[in-house]
C-alpha cells in the first residue's frame, strides 16, 4: 500500500525529530508545535530564545513548486552574502569619503 503525500511528509518529519531529539533534550528545548522547538540561551546578561522549526520541503515537483534543492539554495545564499558584503563595503567607503570631505571643510 502506497503512502499519501501527507503520510510521507509526516513520516519524514518524525524521522528528523527522532534524530534531533537528543540535541533538543540536551538543550532543554521546549516543544511548542508539531515540529517547533525553542531553546533558551544566555548571551551576556540577556536570555535569548532561539526557535528551530522543521519544515518538510518538496521532494518532487508540483504545479506550484519545484523540487527543493538544498545545494542550489546554499549557492544562492552564498551569492546573496557576497552581494550584501559588497553593498556594505560600498556604503562604508562612501561614508568614509563623506567624513574626509567634512574634515577638509573644517
Amino acid at each position: 500500500m502506497s503512502m499519501t503525500v501527507n503520510e510521507i511528509r509526516e513520516n519524514a518529519r518524525m524521522q528528523a525529530i527522532a534524530e534531533l531529539m537528543p540535541v533538543f533534550e540536551k538543550c532543554s528545548a521546549v516543544k511548542w508545535g508539531d515540529a517547533n522547538f525553542a531553546m533558551l540561551y544566555h548571551v551576556g546578561e540577556q536570555e535569548v530564545w532561539v526557535s528551530c522549526d522543521l519544515t518538510v520541503k518538496a521532494w518532487k515537483p508540483t504545479k506550484v513548486s519545484p523540487v527543493f534543492d538544498p545545494y542550489e539554495k546554499a549557492a544562492e545564499w552564498e551569492e546573496e552574502k557576497k552581494v550584501k558584503a559588497g553593498v556594505k563595503a560600498a556604503k562604508a567607503e562612501e561614508k568614509a569619503k563623506k567624513i574626509v570631505k567634512k574634515e577638509k571643510k573644517a
